[in-house]
């Protein structure tokens, strides 16, 4: 059994229930706008946060990151370093061509005009291992003390002699034995071998006169 009865207009009952009912949503949407910022908030700092410690990490690991790329660097440059040392001494254990050509060029030119080099031969040789000497502990000793170099002993085989580096063959002609001779004494005094041996020198008849064809042996 009712004990109110409701006279108010339907319209003005249906816009009380809108109106309710848009400020209870109303209310929820807030809400939930609210807790999204918040996240939204918490997220951005946590972020920056992150952004900061990354950053300081840089920060303090940054000479770290330069020392081993400057490592990096210094070793590739040795490196160039050591294969252009290797290369340049191979280049200086080696005498080049030109220097064999210039020291026999200017040898020649020092004879006047009067001696002309027609051939040139150069043979390469390889060089052997060097034979080391004996150790003094090594060296006996005669009864009173004095070294043994100082008996005579029975000579035995001896030390194979270093082979020279390589030899070079000279021929061609001349005027006189004192163009040769010339010639012979500027080679050895270039200072570039070890030995200037002449092999011959004969007088030959041409349309000019007599013609000297000589032939030297040289060992680098």
């Amino acid at each position: 059994m009712k004990s109110h009865l409701n006279l108010l207009p339907l319209e003005h009952r249906a816009r009380e229930t809108a109106r309710r009912q848009l400020l209870q949503w109303g209310l929820v949407w807030v809400v939930c706008a609210v807790a999204t910022a918040g996240a939204w908030w918490l997220k951005r700092d946590r972020c920056r946060a992150v952004r900061q410690r990354l950053e300081a990490f840089e920060r303090d690991h940054a000479p770290l990151e330069q020392i081993v790329q400057e490592s990096a660097r210094m070793r590739a440059e040795l490196d160039r370093l050591l294969a252009k040392g290797t290369l340049l001494g191979k280049l200086l254990d080696e005498k080049p061509p030109l220097t064999l050509i210039g020291v026999v060029s200017r040898s020649a030119r020092t004879c006047d005009g009067r001696l002309v080099v027609q051939t040139l031969a150069f043979r390469r040789r390889e060089r052997p291992p060097q034979v080391d000497d004996p150790a003094p502990g090594d060296r006996r000793r005669g009864p009173a003390g004095a070294p043994a170099s100082d008996r005579k002993e029975p000579a035995g085989p001896a030390a194979p002699a270093t082979e020279p580096w390589g030899s070079v063959a000279l021929e061609g002609k001349a005027m006189d034995n004192v163009a040769v001779a010339t010639f012979v004494v500027n080679l050895r005094e270039s200072g570039l071998f070890r030995r200037v041996e002449l092999k011959s020198s004969v007088d030959k008849s041409a349309a000019d006169g007599q013609i000297r064809t000589y032939l030297l042996e040289c060992d680098i």
